[in-house]
């Protein structure tokens, strides 16, 4: 079964749906969510890779994902080093 699924019904879809155990394919939003502590949703896309991993699901995403995820870092990186 395909679709999009929230962190509530994670745990439930993978437990019910033989299919979903596959794997996983992750957006820019929860990739930064993840690697950006202070994000709104850190704390949701942590306990969400925690659930992913320790059940062994594959995660996936694709150049344009990954390209998304890169270009928000720089932006970060600059506004950093940039002089207020």
């Amino acid at each position: 079964m395909s679709g999009v699924r929230g962190l509530i019904q994670l745990s439930s879809t993978l437990k019910s749906d033989k299919d979903a155990r596959n794997g996983c394919l992750v957006d820019n939003s929860i990739l930064f969510a993840l690697s950006y502590p202070l994000d709104a949703f850190n704390d949701d896309a942590e306990q969400a890779f925690n659930v992913l991993t320790k059940e062994s699901i594959p995660v996936f995403t694709n150049v344009n994902i990954r390209t998304e995820f890169i270009e928000l870092h720089q932006h970060l990186t600059l506004a950093w080093n940039s002089p207020t």
